[in-house]
């Protein structure tokens, strides 16, 4: 992966957080390395896990030359996340009654320094 594309992915993460936190979600983890691959974030929503996925693109509002950041997900992709929440659940030894993947789709202007032009949270993918 390119250094600008973990830049802008990392950019991401951040306004994920914070649009998370505002929502009233306890961030438990960041970038958690598992046999795999990684989780992008980890967080509790009441007494729910929620394991979050991160895509952030930059371009024009209408017109992204490869997609929405939310068509990225791939039924590959979703397969892939659910294998990782087993293996975090197996580590952390923790009891959740309930859990969900998440996915949070970010657009950027090409100037990271403006805010997002998008944030979208879509719950249980």
């Amino acid at each position: 992966m390119s250094d600008s594309r973990k830049h802008l992915g990392k950019i991401g993460e951040e306004y994920a957080s914070s649009f998370l936190r505002n929502l009233g979600y306890e961030i438990v983890d960041r970038n958690v390395r598992l046999p795999g691959g990684e989780l992008d974030i980890v967080a509790r929503d009441g007494g729910e896990l929620v394991i979050i996925e991160v895509r952030s693109r930059k371009g024009k509002q209408k017109d992204i030359s490869y997609g929405s950041p939310l068509e990225s997900i791939t039924w590959r992709k979703q397969a892939k996340l659910r294998q990782l929440l087993i293996h975090y659940l197996q580590q952390n030894q923790h009891v959740y009654n309930s859990f969900r993947i998440d996915v949070i789709g970010i657009l950027f202007s090409p100037d990271l320094d403006a805010p997002p032009l998008f944030i979208e949270h879509v719950k249980h993918v």
